[in-house]
């Protein structure tokens, strides 16, 4: 239901109906997943290219992630301008929205999808992460 909600906002940052992408989805037809991840109490070795979880963007069109808001998250995304990683620190109780690949198609380039990676500091990290895609004939 939020990943439909979200998807009518950006329908509508593009200029179509609000109900674009709603075609895209139906209860018994999608590729919604809810993951819990375990990142090891392994610190991440940059230099070394060892991280929790490596440069990725995801495939479908949102992914919305719970990520520990004590400053320690290890979450970074990728700013193609200055092309370095940035931290990111999100305020106590919120969530983290990521662009896919396929939203950025979709949106012709609108919002870009987002390139991500997690870094551990030596304790165990379990964030949450909601992928949301439509089936798969939806996505050629």
């Amino acid at each position: 239901a939020l990943g439909k909600r979200l998807l009518r906002a950006f329908a509508r940052a593009c200029g179509v109906d609000d109900a674009y992408f709603d075609a895209h989805w139906s209860a018994s037809s999608h590729n919604c997943v809810l993951r819990m991840l375990k990142y090891s109490a392994t610190r991440s070795d940059e230099g070394a290219g060892a991280f929790a979880c490596g440069a990725h963007s995801d495939y479908g069109a949102l992914t919305i992630l719970a990520v520990e808001n004590d400053g320690t998250s290890g979450l970074e995304i990728y700013d193609r301008d200055t092309e370095t990683w940035v931290p990111v620190t999100p305020p106590p109780d919120h969530f983290v929205l990521n662009v896919g690949d396929l939203l950025e198609r979709w949106s012709n380039g609108r919002f870009a999808s987002t390139r991500r990676n997690a870094c551990t500091a030596a304790a165990l990290r379990l964030p949450g992460a909601s992928r949301f895609a439509p089936r798969d004939a939806a996505a050629e």
